[in-house]
């Protein structure tokens, strides 16, 4: 079955399209779950601020990646009767702590989902983006520790933009631990800006994981149509569109869709992906 989820007002509708169906048989074959948020089914609004959650239990840690490359900060929230923990990477132009990162990660502590924030070595010793074999040695070390730390939670790996594709990376060449169940991308960076391809996506196909595609329709870095032609072609997928945000998610007033409705959906999102794989 296809199904558009809309949600209003503390209500659910699901909505079964036979035409849809029709239309679609390559996504009906390849299991891919395709939703969008409007200003007509964004969620209410939660309380972000991390002194809300009474529950929640947070530790700086430091993470060993290796002898090489040294050890990095952490950051763990574990809400009260946590149901999974995601390893959370930040993104190549801000840290662990940047605003979306700490606001996502007390969103998700709000839906039971614990966090793991760790930074890429470039982020605390300065200069450019890791390579990719450093950065994913961090993912590796940071999905280690986070099983240490989960005491046999369902574990999602991922993170926004650069740390999310930096994961599937680690997903598709068989670097992850049995543990992991999932990868999420919180805006995957599937091209330059204004320079439209594939080219970042040919390894997906290699990952035998579910994954989640949390997308803004305006993302300059992800054509949104050439994201739709990436995930049909994937197995066990969800894409999740968000209209007119952008690759940090934001969207304009005249959408009607709050900051703070972006938050809560992305929070219930990778939650509710949780819920179906764990």
């Amino acid at each position: 079955q296809y199904k558009l989820h809309h949600s209003h007002d503390g209500k659910t509708w699901e909505l079964l399209i036979d035409k849809m169906l029709q239309a679609l048989p390559d996504r009906r074959r390849k299991g891919i779950d395709c939703r969008k948020l409007s200003s007509q089914n964004a969620p209410k609004p939660i309380p972000l601020h991390p002194h809300s959650q009474e529950n929640t239990v947070t530790k700086k840690l430091k993470i060993d990646i290796s002898a090489e490359i040294g050890a990095v900060s952490a950051l763990l929230q574990m809400p009260e009767k946590a149901a999974a923990m995601l390893v959370l990477a930040h993104g190549a132009g801000a840290g662990m702590e940047h605003e979306f990162m700490q606001q996502l990660a007390d969103a998700l502590a709000l839906q039971k989902i614990a966090t793991l924030r760790f930074n890429f070595p470039f982020m605390e010793k300065g200069g450019a983006p890791d390579r990719p074999p450093k950065a994913q040695a961090s993912v590796v070390a940071a999905t280690q520790t986070a099983i240490g730390l989960a005491k046999g939670l369902p574990i999602l790996v991922g993170g926004k933009s650069f740390g999310g594709r930096m994961s599937s990376h680690c997903a598709a060449m068989g670097q992850l631990p049995a543990q992991v169940k999932g990868i999420v991308y919180l805006g995957f960076p599937l091209h330059a800006a204004g320079k439209p391809g594939k080219d970042r996506a040919a390894h997906l196909s290699e990952i035998a994981l579910p994954q989640l595609f949390l997308q803004g329709t305006k993302d300059t870095l992800a054509q949104i149509d050439l994201i739709q032609e990436v995930c049909q072609h994937l197995g066990q997928t969800t894409l999740v569109q968000f209209e007119e945000a952008d690759h940090s998610f934001k969207t304009p007033k005249r959408s009607g869709i709050s900051a703070e409705a972006v938050m809560a959906r992305l929070a219930s999102e990778i939650a509710a992906f949780a819920q179906r794989i764990g």
